[in-house]
């Protein structure tokens, strides 16, 4: 699928972690905001501070990224073995494996019965993305795969070069993928229109947490409802001060148990529902703009509420982060399905490998009986108990409608 094709960058990122794994995923890193907002635990003892490891190396300009890294005079690499092999006669020798040969004509010969259908169908994926790319007047420039590219982490001493050669990849490879991830991204981006109410979705909020959890792991039910009252007790209180004359953001500062946000005057940031707890979300939607809300309470502890403001009245500044944001979870969210989609609709003839029809599924009612109509129907449960096996069920003849 085009979709798993374009998913390489991603696994990418496990390759530099794991050599040894070729393809997989790994989840996105949260961004600086999102981390400002999270609500970190309680920080545990400090161990003896370990030696500090040497210092990753920082990738140079994305225009050089791709380029091909300056090696020792004599370094075979992959890439320059490539160059120098592509112009040799066929019987040049390639590879020796325990005193066998293997020429350059083999090779050619084994890649063409080994992996010419799944490169082909790599092959057609890049063209159906360029063709669609250009047909919505868009353009993938070169600075656009140097940025993607840039964006790679590598790890110490590691250039591109040696990453992609670590996972067998030519550059050119990698190149073509990129590209089409850049296409698809563009291509999602033009056909998403953004309106106020996308906007509306998000407030700005600030908060002051404290906690009313016990830090012993071994606190009776005692303890916990003493911690709570505690809590309660603390953050009536600071509310107390606050309709007193003092500013949230220095209350924040004095009283907030939420590292995370304690120096920033309790500040979260921009959020809507399911980036941030329900409760403090429920809380901040329920208030106008400078209004500090009543206590509420999450599985951390009591929380005070104060609404920013709303997304509908951000700033064009704000806008744009705002939208950076909505494009880029759309972009993740909808890579896949355009991915599919744009193969599913290309008129495409592989004289390699011809599409085969889809496998019928085979009816799991037994022998004898139609499947139920249903098709949210379950075998019943097996008896809990016993070490024998049990007899399986009859499936439920299906009654007439």
């Amino acid at each position: 699928m085009l979709s798993k094709r374009l998913a390489f960058i991603a696994a990418l990122v496990v390759l530099v972690a794991v050599p040894s794994m070729v393809f997989g995923v790994k989840a996105a890193e949260p961004t600086d905001a999102a981390k400002a907002r999270a609500v970190a635990p309680p920080a545990p003892a400090k161990p003896a501070p370990a030696a500090k490891p040497a210092p990753a190396a920082k990738p140079g300009p994305a225009a050089n990224r791709l380029a091909p890294a300056a090696q020792p005079t004599g370094k075979a690499t992959l890439e320059a073995n490539l160059k120098k092999l592509k112009a040799a006669p066929d019987s040049t020798v390639v590879a020796v494996v325990n005193g066998e040969k293997i020429t350059k004509g083999q090779l050619k010969g084994i890649l063409w019965d080994w992996a010419s259908p799944l490169i082909l169908d790599e092959y057609i994926n890049s063209r159906i993305v360029a063709q669609a790319v250009k047909k919505e007047g868009l353009q993938v420039a070169q600075a656009d795969i140097d940025k993607k590219a840039a964006e790679i982490p590598l790890q110490p001493g590691e250039t591109l070069d040696t990453t992609l050669q670590r996972a067998k990849w030519t550059r050119a490879r990698f190149t073509a993928y990129i590209g089409s991830q850049v296409g698809i991204e563009k291509l999602i981006v033009k056909q998403t229109n953004l309106t106020d109410a996308d906007y509306a979705e998000f407030v700005k909020a600030s908060h002051i947490l404290i906690r009313a959890v016990p830090t012993d792991p071994n606190a009776t039910a005692e303890d916990k409802t003493k911690a709570e009252q505690a809590a309660k007790e603390k953050i009536d209180k600071i509310l107390a001060e606050i309709k007193g004359g003092k500013s949230f953001e220095q209350a924040a500062k004095e009283y907030s148990e939420d590292p995370g946000t304690k120096d920033k005057g309790g500040d979260l940031g921009w959020f809507r529902r399911g980036e941030m707890y329900a409760e403090v979300v429920t809380a901040a939607f329920g208030l106008t703009a400078g209004q500090v809300g009543e206590p509420v309470k999450s599985f951390l502890g009591y929380h005070l509420v104060k609404l920013v403001k709303l997304g509908k009245d951000a700033t064009p500044a704000e806008k744009a982060e705002l939208k950076d944001r909505i494009l880029k979870q759309r972009v993740n969210m909808g890579m896949r399905d355009l991915g599919t989609e744009l193969r599913d609709k290309a008129k495409v003839t592989d004289n390699l490998a011809p599409k085969l029809a889809e496998p019928a599924r085979p009816s799991m009612a037994p022998q004898g009986q139609p499947r139920p109509a249903n098709p949210n129907l379950r075998p019943a449960p097996r008896p809990s108990g016993g070490s024998g096996t049990t007899k399986p069920t009859t499936a439920p003849k299906p009654t007439s409608p």
